[in-house]
């Protein structure tokens, strides 16, 4: 198995929905960063999807965040 931290603020609310039963939770988070060749901050956005309980207890997570 792969692990992949990302960190970030939440673009927008958490969205939980329903695949064949199984629940699926859908967000974006926004990554600041520098780019040293503009000598400026950039933003990457990442989407991002948990499954199953999982995203029961991330859309949690993200609630209490607000």
């Amino acid at each position: 198995m792969m692990t992949l931290s990302i960190v970030g603020r939440l673009g927008a609310d958490a969205v939980l929905g329903d695949a064949n039963g199984t629940p699926v939770l859908n967000m974006s988070v926004a990554c600041d960063g520098w780019d040293p060749k503009a000598r400026e901050k950039s933003t990457t956005w990442v989407r991002v999807a948990f499954f199953g309980t999982r995203a029961e207890r991330q859309q949690q997570a993200a609630e209490q965040a607000k």
